[in-house]
């Protein structure tokens, strides 16, 4: 039985032990100085600035061996006008150019608009054309003539 007061008595003494060790690591003592973080939470809310988009009609479309040129831009259709001026003209021709200023179809990107160029046939029904492959930065060619691009 003495053994067995002296079997509790040590183990009783180890664990007692271990607590003082583990509580000397997780508790800081009086002269240490405690550590603290500084957590800054940043906002990620602010969207980036919504491209406007701008429809330009152009002239003197030719296609040669598969490239594009045209002669100059002659109208521009800032976004705030763009229903006024696709309201008397076809269905498919709209919705191509709403298309593309809603970014499911081919256009022009800059830094801060989406440019949609359009032309209108010169001969027979003179039907508005959207075309994929007049799609390009004409506003930066020099050979194209800018009646209408400011």
């Amino acid at each position: 039985m003495a053994y067995e007061i002296l079997k509790a008595l040590s183990f009783g003494g180890i664990t007692v032990a271990d607590g003082g060790i583990a509580g000397k690591f997780l508790v800081p003592s009086s002269n240490e100085k405690p550590l603290h973080s500084k957590v800054e939470l940043t906002s990620s809310s602010e969207k980036p600035a919504q491209k406007k988009c701008v429809v330009y009609v152009v002239s003197g479309v030719t296609t040669q061996n598969s490239v594009t040129k045209i002669s100059s831009i002659t109208q521009k259709v800032e976004e705030e006008s763009i229903d006024s001026f696709l309201s008397e003209k076809g269905d498919n021709f709209s919705n191509d150019v709403k298309s593309a200023c809603g970014g499911s179809k081919a256009r022009s990107e800059t830094d801060s608009n989406l440019n949609v160029y359009v032309y209108q046939q010169d001969q027979g029904q003179r039907n508005w054309i959207y075309s994929v492959g007049l799609q390009k930065d004409w506003l930066s060619d020099s050979n194209v003539t800018r009646d209408a691009a400011s």
